[in-house]
């Protein structure tokens, strides 16, 4: 059977390529079948794939198929479900089936996509000591720190969130209960700060508005220098204001539930899509959507960061 892959070319270049499918039989626990929605992840995919290097390589991480197949011993799963999985931008997937999430029986495909993104800042929230009602503020308002703002806005902490775009100011303040800036507000009593631009400048302004014994956590990718600042002033102010300053990076969970541990990827990556079925977090406006075959123009809008949807679903069904 003959399936489509979405491949990055060359910088900046990307395309669909035809291939053949894996005819190998499906392992005891896998499950197979064709794609029907997936999400672009305008920082991975952009800053970190199609602007990178070593090509021509796959991209994606985010899709909802409709198994088709199913292993022997796969009990979770039945044909004619829609599941989650991390997968790249392609026509056909096969996983396993403990690397997917049955989508609630009414969640849009395309919505169910923000689950991917969701789940990062979802790490966050397991692993912070910093609690409700306290004060957070959000450096940032791409995808993730717009999906980061709902999540902590919805769990009850006061959300202020800074982006020097307006438009990405208004996509959030449409819906949401966040206090929105175009600066870093001057003021010293954060409790958390989660700083979702990989911005070496962003950071070092965030720091100084958390109280004492605050959390600084980086989320957004560090993919190369974009200011020319010295460590000194950070250090000098996470030093003498205690500040707890850590990685976000979401793979610090384990990717599976264990006896004693407080979540994972996968139980965290569940609850979003329950969260968006009940609609707990409004996705409304954040993405637009197009055929695979019109690949080249969604990046390149997004690559630009200009106005408009945060992100593109590719629909596959078309």
């Amino acid at each position: 059977m003959e399936i489509q892959d979405l491949i990055l070319t060359a910088h900046g270049l990307v395309e669909i390529q035809r291939t053949s499918v894996d005819s190998q039989p499906l392992a005891p626990h896998e499950i197979a079948g064709p794609t029907i929605a997936s999400m672009i992840s305008p920082g991975t995919e952009i800053q970190g794939c199609l602007l990178g290097e070593n090509f021509p390589r796959k991209s994606g991480y985010a899709c909802v198929i409709r198994v088709e197949q199913v292993g022997d011993q796969v009990e979770k799963v039945k044909p004619g479900d829609m599941v989650f999985c991390m997968k790249s931008h392609g026509s056909y997937h096969r996983c396993l089936d403990t690397e997917c999430a049955v989508l609630p029986k009414n969640l849009d495909p395309q919505v169910a996509c923000c689950a991917r993104f969701m789940g990062v800042s979802m790490s966050t929230i397991t692993t912070t000591s910093i609690r409700p009602p306290s004060n957070v503020l959000l450096m940032g308002l791409g995808l993730v720190g717009n999906m980061a703002s709902r999540l902590f806005d919805c769990c009850g902490y006061k959300v202020h969130a800074v982006d020097l775009v307006a438009s990405r100011r208004q996509q959030l303040a449409d819906n949401s209960q966040c206090l929105l800036f175009d600066h870093t507000p001057d003021v010293q009593n954060m409790d958390l700060v989660i700083d979702c631009t990989g911005h070496e400048q962003a950071v070092l302004d965030a720091s100084k508005t958390l109280r004492k014994g605050g959390e600084l956590v980086l989320i957004g990718v560090p993919w190369r220098k974009r200011a020319d600042i010295q460590a000194f002033e950070l250090l000098h102010t996470v030093f003498h204001r205690y500040i707890h300053l850590r990685s976000g990076w979401e793979w610090e969970l384990p990717r599976q539930r264990g006896e004693m541990d407080r979540a994972s990827i996968w139980s965290n990556l569940e609850g979003a899509l329950r969260w968006l079925d009940e609609k707990r977090i409004n996705v409304e406006g954040i993405y637009d959507v197009c055929s695979p075959v019109q690949c080249q123009q969604a990046y390149d809008r997004l690559r630009q960061q200009g106005d408009g949807p945060l992100t593109t679903v590719f629909d596959w069904t078309r």
